[in-house]
C-alpha cells in the first residue's frame, strides 16, 4: 500500500508521463550530467529528477493544482528530513537527497539510483585522501562515474558488444568499446583512469560467470 508521499510521487509521474525519460541510455545520459554536480536545488532540480524528468522540462511545464500540491507535499517532507527551510529552494548534495528519499520510502529512477550508489562508493573510498589530493580525487571519481554511465548505456544499446565468446559480460570488451569512443564520453580530454583501472572497476559490478569445472 502506498503512503501519502508515494501517492504524491505517483501523481507527479502520471502528470509528467509524456516527458518522463524511460529509455535507459537516455536516462543514464540525463542523470549522469546531474550526478556530477555538487549540489541540486531541492524544488527546481532534485524533485524533477526524483520524478524522472529533466528539470528544464519541469520548469517549462504548466503547474496544475495537482502538480503544485503533490510537489509541495514532497518538497516539504524532503526539506524536513534534510533539515532545510521548506519555503525556499535550498541546495542539497545528490547523496544527501538520495538518503532523504530512501528514508521516506520514495523510489528513485533506477538509473539515477545506480549512479548515486556508485558515486557513494567511489567517494567513500577517497575519504582518507589529503586536501591537496582531493581535487584530483574528485576528478577521478567523475571519470569513473562516466565509465559506469557509458557501460550502462552500452549494455542497453549494444549488448552484443559487451559479451565474451561464451555469452557472459566482459569488462575488457566493454572498456575497449568505451575507450574506442573516448571522444564521445570524455569530450574535455582523456580520462584520468586508464584501461586497466576501468576494467577492474566494471568487473566489480558485472555478474560473475559460473566457475568452470
Amino acid at each position: 500500500m502506498q503512503n501519502g508521499l508515494q501517492r504524491a510521487l505517483a501523481d507527479l509521474r502520471a502528470s509528467f508521463a509524456e516527458s518522463l525519460v524511460h529509455d535507459e541510455p537516455t536516462q543514464v545520459l540525463l542523470f549522469e550530467a546531474w550526478v556530477k554536480r555538487e549540489q541540486w536545488r531541492l524544488r527546481e532540480e532534485a524533485l524533477p529528477l526524483l520524478v524522472g524528468t529533466d528539470p528544464a522540462v519541469w520548469q517549462a511545464s504548466p503547474q496544475s493544482p495537482l502538480v503544485r500540491e503533490a510537489g509541495d507535499r514532497l518538497a516539504v517532507a524532503l526539506a524536513a528530513r534534510l533539515q532545510l527551510e521548506a519555503d525556499t529552494d535550498a541546495h542539497v548534495t545528490p547523496l544527501a537527497f538520495r538518503a532523504a528519499a530512501e528514508a521516506l520510502m520514495l523510489d528513485l529512477p533506477p538509473a539515477l539510483a545506480r549512479l548515486l550508489d556508485f558515486l557513494a562508493r567511489v567517494l567513500a573510498s577517497q575519504q582518507a585522501d589529503t586536501a591537496s589530493a582531493s581535487a584530483q580525487g574528485l576528478a577521478d571519481a567523475e571519470d569513473r562515474l562516466t565509465v559506469l554511465g557509458a557501460a550502462l548505456a552500452l549494455v542497453v544499446r549494444h549488448p552484443e558488444r559487451c559479451l565474451d565468446e561464451e555469452g557472459y559480460y566482459s569488462a575488457e570488451r566493454m572498456v575497449e568499446e568505451i575507450f574506442r569512443q573516448a571522444v564521445y564520453w570524455f569530450p574535455l580530454g582523456p580520462p584520468a583512469c586508464g584501461v586497466a583501472e576501468a576494467v577492474s572497476l566494471l568487473a566489480r559490478w558485472l555478474p560473475r560467470a559460473p566457475e568452470r569445472t
